[in-house]
């Protein structure tokens, strides 16, 4: 039976070993991952920074280069204005125009649009009027 004692306690010490190997090898693996994240977090962080930079360069690019179109196209306008019609006289804004109404001449109201025939006054559409029941004409056919 001694050599079943001796086996027993060298499996009893050499589990004892591993667990101990096991934890560290287990906490190394913890410590390595929490550095791996640590770089990917800052790592994304820079790019994330770097492509906003990016963007907003691009956008303040883009802005300009549309104002240059947009700029362009005026002068291309205002010239191809100029050779239609000629040098303005005046460079002052004209003033806005009030509508037109017609008055009447022998009151001098607002005129009102004329009745269309057998219809509402002021031109709306004309009412027609047509027969009830049995005074309707059915259609031939």
């Amino acid at each position: 039976m001694g050599s079943l004692t001796d086996d027993m306690t060298r499996l009893c010490g050499e589990i004892v070993g591993l667990r101990g190997l096991r934890q560290a090898f287990f906490q190394d693996l913890v410590r390595t991952v929490a550095q791996l994240k640590a770089g990917f977090r800052q790592a994304h962080e820079q790019m994330s920074r770097e492509t906003r930079e990016g963007r907003a360069k691009a956008v303040l690019d883009l802005k300009m280069s549309v104002a240059g179109l947009r700029q362009d196209n005026f002068l291309d306008l205002k010239g191809a204005h100029r050779a239609w019609f000629g040098p303005a006289t005046s460079q002052e804004p004209k003033p806005a125009r009030e509508p037109v109404r017609p008055t009447s001449p022998k009151t001098g109201e607002v005129a009102r649009r004329p009745a269309a025939k057998g219809g509402k006054p002021g031109g709306g559409p004309a009412a027609k009027k047509r027969p009830a029941g049995r005074d309707r004409k059915k259609p031939q056919g």
